[in-house]
């Protein structure tokens, strides 16, 4: 695991090293055992890496690192998880290994099968390879995209990057994207593929850009090919529990010290059984608590620590150390959330234990239907579908900001329903707050580039669609991978393995449905889960975040000749808004300043 740059000059002589090494700095705390620059002989393309050691702990793991040939450079972030299996066909293909790291076998895969090699790797992945001789640069990310990949392009400039902060660091003019307030309000976060920088995009997941150095051109293109994982009715619970081992044995590989996030409920607490049978005597599990008892999961996590046996550690967030840790917070978002704080204090938890790679539980409920709005989708659709539009708007006319939401579907089936399970403020309190014309922010969500691949599906197949590209993709999958770099810790997601992934896209929605929530993975592990752990209401991973938000310093700055956002937070103080709602509003307002 690491963080990547590089930058081609098109017309311009710059000092492409002291470049390189400005945004490898940028980064340096999503790689802190390491740093190295390459810059090409014609001097007008640079490669960055910043290393966070995993595997190979030796130097010979540094990066960027070149062919035996020199014909082509690599920088890397990530894990490919199936390496050994393909550096042993490429042996018999006749290719010599200096290391035991897979970011070599990326060279050597690419080498032996070019861009169809991307197909092959199964992990969590963002890299670029320079093909020196033919000087194209090929940048790629992973099919589920847990790893971030930015890029920019311009007359002058083609950049990428692990980060958008190390865009900045370039004496480079970037205009602000106008809209990312509106999404941030809106979603929670800001969808791919925008960022708040204007003409700084995410690589789609999944793709990769080919860069031609020689005729400064580009194009991205997929590399995904469809897999039909043949489902056995018949023996599914079996199927499952076998593929979901195979992934939990193949995420803990590793040469640093790894251990499990145990929150105490169902999923984190599956993949702690599972690995325990891996690694019976030596598993690290880490749980997060608080003073305040009523969010406590102590009693569940201590049930899985007594079954396998692990090594232990409980650590306690206080109210005071979140509010000195804010703008450390701020600093490691990279891109505006109004989620994240969870995975920042569990990953400066892992790295105070000495860890250096964490498996977490994510994944799960998006695959197998673990949220309540699986269970309301059927609803949402048919409600929809009967009721004439207009009616949707008299949501306005309640004070409760939840409720208001509803005026959400009057939009497209897809975009609405999702928006009114997950969305944070509706069209009209967005304009409000941020003291625009109501059409802009209707316009920035017509002008979204989102490709809702649902309308055959069933709103139960809907809902796992919107949950993943959506919600995960842009908010959970972006928060844990920037907040567990920060604390320079691997965030890893067996949950996400493309195998189990495949199995799970091609079971019928009627099985995953079940009588209860994620019924079908309980039942495949009934005999490893305790009852106590799946036989309860579902609660999150939650901070006590509804009482600690109360007292947000200089939070009446905000609402300052906005009679609306004073409002938002006299119903807070009253209990009647979400906290959610509130971190998004001191998210937007607070992130240009810190």
């Amino acid at each position: 695991m690491c963080r990547i740059s590089g930058i081609v000059a098109k017309k311009f002589k710059v000092d492409l090293s002291s470049w390189a090494s400005q945004m490898s700095d940028a980064m340096f705390r999503g790689g802190p055992d390491s740093s190295g620059v390459y810059v090409s002989d014609t001097e007008n393309v640079a490669f960055s890496h910043r290393r966070l050691s995993i595997l190979d702990l030796s130097s010979a793991g540094h990066q960027p690192m070149f062919s035996n040939d020199h014909q082509f450079v690599v920088t890397f972030n990530g894990e490919i998880y199936n390496f050994k299996s393909i550096k042993n066909k490429l042996i018999e293909l006749g290719y010599f290994f200096k290391t035991n790291t897979d970011t070599e076998v990326i060279i050597y895969a690419f080498m032996a099968w070019g861009v169809d090699s991307f197909g092959v790797f199964e992990g969590m992945f963002a890299f670029a390879i320079h093909d020196i001789i033919q000087n194209k640069i090929y940048i790629a990310r992973d099919s589920i995209g847990i790893k971030p990949l930015y890029y920019f392009n311009d007359s002058n400039y083609f950049i990428f990057s692990s980060e958008v902060r190390a865009f900045k660091t370039l004496p480079i003019l970037y205009n602000e994207n106008e809209n990312w307030k509106i999404y941030m309000l809106l979603f929670g976060h800001i969808p791919e593929p925008y960022t708040t920088l204007k003409g700084v995009f995410s690589l789609p997941k999944g793709n990769y850009l080919v860069y031609d150095c020689n005729k400064n051109f580009f194009f991205i293109k997929s590399y995904i090919v469809e897999k039909n994982t043949v489902v056995d009715i018949r023996n599914i619970h079996i199927q499952i529990n076998e593929t979901l081992r195979n992934a939990v044995e193949a995420h803990l590989i590793s040469d640093a010290p790894l251990g499990v996030f145990l929150s105490g409920g169902i999923d984190s607490s599956l993949l702690s059984i599972i690995a325990a049978d891996f690694k019976p005597k030596e598993l690290k599990t880490l749980s997060i608590n608080f003073e305040n008892k009523e969010y406590n999961e102590t009693e569940y996590q201590d049930i899985i620590v007594e079954k396998i046996k692990s090594n232990h550690t409980k650590y306690i967030v206080t109210k005071s150390q979140f509010e000195n840790s804010i703008c450390d917070v701020f600093k490691a978002m990279d891109q505006p959330s109004a989620d994240g704080v969870n995975s920042y204090f569990v990953s400066m938890a892992a790295k105070e234990v000495g860890l250096k790679a964490v498996l977490s539980g994510l994944g799960a409920d998006e695959l197998l239907g673990g949220y309540p709005s699986f269970s309301r989708a059927n609803f949402l659709y048919i409600f929809q579908s009967l009721i004439p539009n207009f009616v949707f708007n008299f949501a306005y006319l309640s004070n409760k900001y939840k409720t208001r939401k509803i005026s959400f579907l009057t939009l497209d089936d897809d975009i609405g329903v999702y928006l009114l399970q997950r969305g944070i403020f509706s069209i009209k309190d967005v304009a409000q707050i941020l003291k625009i014309d109501q059409q802009v922010v209707s316009n920035c969500i017509e002008n979204l580039f989102i490709d809702f691949y649902t309308k055959e599906l069933s709103p139960f197949d809907k809902t796992i669609w919107q949950e993943s590209n959506l919600y995960m993709q842009n908010q959970l999958l972006k928060d844990s991978d920037v907040m567990s770099m920060w604390h320079g810790v691997e965030m890893r997601v067996p949950f996400l393995d493309a195998n189990f992934g495949h199995l799970c896209k091609n079971i019928d929605y009627k099985l995953k449905q079940g009588n209860k929530p994620k019924s079908l993975l309980i039942d495949s592990f009934r005999v490893e889960l305790p009852e106590k752990i799946w036989n309860r209401a579902k609660k999150g991973f939650t901070f006590p975040f509804q009482e600690w938000f109360k007292d947000l310093s200089n939070v009446e700055t905000f609402y300052i000749n906005n009679p609306h956002l004073k409002n938002i937070f006299i119903e807070f103080k009253k209990g009647n808004v979400h906290w959610s709602r509130i971190w998004a509003i001191y998210v937007a307002y607070n992130w240009n300043n810190l």
